[in-house]
């Protein structure tokens, strides 16, 4: 990849279009001329359904020609790594994960917060995971960052006039030669100067992201914050600023790393959850949400001797119990000194820390244990005295269908 630009035609002035005639200008201060093509479209013909054309997905249920992708997520929760990831996807044609790219693509990068040198690492990460190189990207990638500030659109917070900047004009000039299918954003709050919290002014900033899009016939996906706080995965709401920021959007994905109840399902390690995050579909215009996706960070050695992460699909464990594992389950249960509690808890006599002797360590693992040794065995929930108590003081425990352990003193 050459750090020298291509070459580039000169800006074309009547581009942006204006939202609001009289309250758009251009960099010097003079007032969009009055465009004289037609601003509304309409018909009232009837129509073919085989002579429509299809939506123009160039990455089904990710990326839309002519729409913007929000993606967003805390930060370090994961989106730059899964963006790195897609990009060499694309390119080279390999799926990655549900991320399925018809054949390969062309990107265009634009990072106002990452240098080149950062980009060029953790690329370098993720290509090993592809086995892949630099030169298997060359001539279908191009990375942009700003030399100095990397805004694109102002807004005068008196007037609402909205003023395109340099950067701007220079990002629609090399998006026009490169001819990309692709182009990633990042991050939002670096792009303008709005209030983030303005509706009406993050609903312009975005409509002009839409419309660069639909000017190039390209695909932008936009990297985006969250709140402070908790994110619920798949939750739209949760993405930082004005509202109108996901309701301009077409498709939006949140990033959320794993939580400690996700780890103790999933049957992750406390010490190693922070390496796993998820990726959930929160709004999708064109069609269905779709399965929540998990990655890995995986650190790869590069040649430099840096260790830098990059994001790789994970499966989690499934541990379904044998039937050997279910009759030793059985018979722990009808040995236990005292009857086996069903809650999945941590405490020693829950069913939970039963599985564990058998290596069965996530939640959702042990739910199906549980069932499973309910319905192949006929071991039910029952009542039991608590041993040292008067009768009617009672608690719950696994029986067997034999009413083991005898032990215990059963309410009938």
């Amino acid at each position: 990849m050459s750090a020298d630009p291509i070459p580039f035609p000169q800006t074309d002035p009547d581009f942006p279009p204006p939202l609001e005639e009289e309250h758009h200008e251009d960099l010097n201060g003079h007032a969009y001329a009055p465009t004289t093509k037609a601003v509304l479209w309409a018909s009232s013909a009837p129509w073919s359904e085989s002579e429509i054309p299809r939506r123009p997905w160039v990455v089904h249920r990710y990326l839309l020609r002519g729409s913007v992708t929000l993606l967003s997520g805390a930060g370090s929760a994961g989106k730059s790594t899964v963006v790195k990831a897609w990009t060499v996807s694309a390119i080279t044609g390999s799926p990655f994960g549900q991320f399925q790219p018809p054949g390969p693509l062309r990107i265009l990068s634009y990072n106002v917060e990452d240098d080149r040198h950062e980009e060029y690492r953790r690329l370098s990460a993720t290509l090993r995971q592809f086995n892949r190189t630099p030169q298997d990207l060359a001539g279908n990638l191009m990375l942009v960052g700003p030399e100095d500030i990397g805004t694109l659109i102002e807004r005068d917070t008196f007037s609402g006039k909205i003023r395109f900047t340099e950067a701007f004009a220079e990002l629609s000039d090399l998006i026009a030669a490169f001819k990309p299918d692709v182009v990633f954003l990042d991050p939002l709050v670096e792009l303008h100067t709005s209030d983030e919290n303005d509706n009406t002014s993050l609903r312009a900033v975005v409509a002009q992201l839409r419309a660069l899009a639909r000017r190039h016939n390209v695909a932008i996906c936009v990297l985006h914050h969250t709140r402070k706080g908790a994110t619920a995965p798949g939750d739209p709401e949760s993405s930082r600023g004005a509202g109108a920021i996901v309701g301009a959007a077409r498709i939006v994905f949140t990033v959320c790393p794993m939580s400690d109840e996700e780890a103790l399902d999933l049957g992750v390690p406390a010490a190693n959850h922070k390496l796993f995050f998820r990726l959930d579909g929160a709004k999708m215009n064109y069609t269905q949400t779709g399965d929540p996706e998990w990655f890995q960070r995986i650190s790869y050695d590069l040649d430099n001797g840096e260790s830098v992460a990059a994001a790789v699909p994970w499966n989690p464990p499934r541990h379904t119990a044998t039937s050997d594992e279910l009759a030793a389950i059985l018979k722990a249960i009808a040995s236990a000194p005292s009857p086996i509690s069903p809650r999945l808890s941590a405490d020693k006599r829950s069913f939970a820390t039963l599985c564990l002797r058998f290596g069965i360590t996530g939640r959702e693992d042990q739910r199906r244990a549980l069932a499973a040794i309910k319905a192949t065995y006929g071991v039910t929930e029952a009542l039991f005295t608590r041993p040292g108590k008067t009768k009617g003081d009672t608690a719950t425990g696994l029986r067997t269908a034999e009413g083991e352990p005898s032990s215990a003193s059963w309410e009938t």
